[in-house]
């Protein structure tokens, strides 16, 4: 049993729309499959992002993370910023690719940034005397276990790509009026692509913070970055 949460507009439309195709369905079993497909969605997209601005304190390497919203836990670190510049070094696949990581122009950060468990980060040695500024941590979310949620920014930008996927998850249901193998492959297919959709749109959001910071290019011919 979910725990009890207060439902945005858009997951509560999702589960009506739901409803009108799954007539005679349990609501209960609409909504189990609407918080698989969200929780699914958040984690392949990154889409759901919280930021947080920590100070820095001298001889402090580790901080605590936390998400603002307490439907939330923490997937990945998209980027972390300190003094308004990225810094490289977190895991996942927003840093520049590999022939690029090493040019001169780029900094770079050989100590761990990120501990293992998303709930701290590790500042390289580097930072730690460089006390007196701040440092933003963009962080990508999912929803809790327990929680049918998703904020209403991301509910109804990608509402048809959620329905979609939760209902791929009810034509997989066994034995019930609304089985349905071919109808369950086909939504399934078109979750995936919206899941693409949405993946790229947040790579382009964030992709100037995933790019560490370099002198811009002064050469005759060459324009600034």
């Amino acid at each position: 049993m979910a725990d009890e949460c207060t439902n945005t507009a858009s997951v509560e439309q999702m589960v009506e729309t739901m409803q009108v195709v799954f007539t005679g369905s349990a609501k209960e079993a609409i909504e189990l499959e609407l918080r698989n497909a969200i929780r699914e969605f958040c984690v392949r997209t990154n889409a759901w992002t919280i930021f947080e601005r920590l100070t820095l304190v001298k001889d402090k390497q580790i901080y605590s993370i936390s998400p603002t919203d307490d439907n939330a836990v923490i997937t990945t670190i998209i980027a972390v910023a300190i003094g308004g510049r990225p810094v490289q070094g977190w895991s996942g696949d927003y840093l520049p690719p590999e022939n690029l990581r090493n040019l001169s122009g780029y900094v770079t950060n050989p100590d761990p940034l990120i501990e293992d468990e998303i709930n701290t980060v590790r500042l390289g040695s580097s930072y730690v005397g460089n006390i007196d500024q701040s440092f933003i941590v963009t962080m990508a979310c999912r929803p809790k276990r327990d929680r049918l949620y998703i904020p209403d920014m991301l509910g109804f930008d990608f509402f048809d790509t959620i329905v979609e996927g939760a209902t791929a998850r009810m034509h997989e249901h066994i034995n019930r009026a609304y089985t349905d193998a071919d109808g369950a492959y086909r939504k399934r297919r078109q979750f995936m692509a919206g899941l693409t959709r949405a993946r790229q749109k947040t790579k382009n959001r964030f992709s100037k913070l995933a790019t560490p910071w370099a002198f811009p290019q002064t050469a005759p011919g060459r324009r600034y970055r």
